[in-house]
């Protein structure tokens, strides 16, 4: 059984990606095989949301974590949850607003063991993010993130034939509605109430990790995927990966 089974809570205090099939599934791929990565382990967890994540790296061991959430409701129902369940408060806390800004407060090497579920395909600041967790001296970043999926070959231009990797380090750039509890936030001076993202694709998520001395690798959903694919249809359609990071 998943941790959200145990805690059922989880799947109501949320409108994003609450169904069990989905959390118990994410539950068994990126906590249950990383508990050695999070046991003792001083964590973040970026973009927090109603700390389902937060508090799945509690259940594995975590020493302390650290939740960075935008929206004021989610880290209300966190808030909420945890007391519920009873979760020691000197083992976690939960900051509220936008992360480049909370990042900031947090003291250098601070930080074990980085959670960015959700985060990286709602935002363009994707060298800032790696920068700050370099600087909380984070030894292992988990990561789980849309991406964006290219034909394969992927065309090049006729007077570069030796870029195959970089041709396939590419980051899909658009906005999405602001409002909705799923999306990024809105950046000071938007024209409308709208979010710019970038969708990395895998090979970018690999390229930019490895710029900042991580070691990656890309985890294999298929054999979950072909066991069920209900509630992980973006993963059975290359739509979303997940990729562990170790300095």
């Amino acid at each position: 059984m998943s941790v959200f089974d145990d805690h059922p809570l989880f799947f109501y205090t949320s409108e994003t990606g609450h169904h069990a099939s989905r959390l118990n599934k994410r539950y068994a791929m990126l906590i249950e095989p990383h508990r050695s990565l999070i046991q003792g382990k001083s964590v973040l967890d970026i973009a927090s949301h109603d700390g389902r994540w937060s508090f799945a790296a509690l259940k594995a061991g975590a020493a302390h974590v650290i939740g960075i959430e935008a929206r004021p409701h989610l880290v209300a129902a966190a808030e909420q949850t945890f007391r519920t369940y009873e979760i020691n408060r000197d083992t976690y806390k939960f900051m509220t607003g936008d992360f480049f800004e909370q990042i900031k407060s947090l003291p250098k090497d601070s930080i074990d063991t980085v959670l960015c579920f959700g985060f990286m395909y709602h935002t363009l600041r994707h060298g800032e993010l790696f920068i700050e967790i370099r600087r909380l001296g984070a030894k292992t970043i988990i990561f789980d993130t849309s991406i964006f999926p290219l034909p394969d070959p992927v065309p090049r231009p006729t007077w570069e034939v030796n870029w195959p990797e970089q041709y396939r380090a590419v980051v899909l750039i658009g906005v999405e509605d602001a409002l909705i509890e799923g999306s990024g936030i809105r950046l000071p001076w938007a024209a409308g109430e709208e979010a710019l993202y970038g969708i990395p694709s895998a090979e970018a998520v690999m390229v930019m990790a490895r710029y900042f001395g991580y070691q990656i690798t890309m985890l294999d959903w298929s054999p979950v995927v072909a066991s069920d694919p209900r509630g992980i249809e973006d993963y059975a359609a290359g739509w979303r990966g997940s990729f562990v990071a170790t300095l």
